[in-house]
């Protein structure tokens, strides 16, 4: 242990950091840690830096992300993600969900909700975080409609031809598919923590119009996590 101890003292004294070797076991153990303590500081910074630069490098080529109005109508979760790691082609798919509910004109409600299903391949222009979005697809999808029926009665005519009129409306409950078309033209941008996120406008083209009567552009917007 003594041969040891001369041994480290020696190997102090060389490298220049002092001027003298320590003279009691006390001054050698706190030489020691500290030298350790250094050396271990010096590690993490070296590690923490390492995977700092790791992290920069990393590539994020899939997300997935909460979805407000665009292909989703209302609110949807999609999947999206590149057809190669470095390519700017690149898919999505998800799940949306719209729902609308009136007070019909003698009471009751009608009651109208779709889910949907939007597909589509995007192109991601630029370079650095933040990216233009072009994108295309087909939204599919289940539209259910409800309404109660109803009756109501009212008197008409004068005098002798006073009459009453009844009125009867049957309820109604039916579920449609259908489909439209969109686009995208957004910007993207995904922070370095994986933070993702996307606004645009998404032209929406409905050709079946016995399902789904409407032709608009329907802005979006969506927070969500890459990796």
């Amino acid at each position: 242990m003594l041969l040891v101890q001369r041994c480290v003292q020696s190997l102090l004294v060389s490298s220049g950091d002092f001027k003298a070797c320590p003279t009691s076991r006390m001054d050698f153990f706190e030489l020691i840690m500290k030298k350790l303590f250094i050396t271990l500081f010096i590690s993490v910074l070296a590690l923490g830096s390492a995977s700092a630069q790791e992290e920069d490098e990393r590539i994020r080529d899939k997300s997935v992300s909460l979805e407000l109005l665009g292909p989703s109508v209302l609110v949807g979760a999609t999947y999206d993600a590149r057809f190669k790691p470095d390519s700017k082609w690149g898919y999505r798919a998800g799940v949306g969900y719209a729902f609308l509910n009136t007070l019909g004109a003698f009471g009751g409600s009608d009651r109208q909700y779709a889910v949907m299903m939007p597909l589509g391949v995007n192109y991601l222009q630029g370079e650095g975080k933040g990216k233009l979005e072009l994108g295309a697809g087909v939204s599919l999808g289940l539209a259910h409609e409800s309404r109660p029926g109803y009756h109501y009665s009212y008197f008409e005519g004068n005098g002798d031809d006073l009459h009453e009129v009844h009125f009867d409306q049957e309820g109604i409950s039916k579920t449609e598919f259908g489909y439209f078309f969109y686009g995208n033209i957004g910007y993207r941008r995904v922070s370095k923590n994986g933070f993702q996120f996307r606004c645009g406008i998404s032209p929406i083209f409905n050709i079946n119009k016995k399902d789904f009567d409407f032709d608009i552009f329907w802005p979006y917007v969506s927070f969500g996590y890459a990796f």
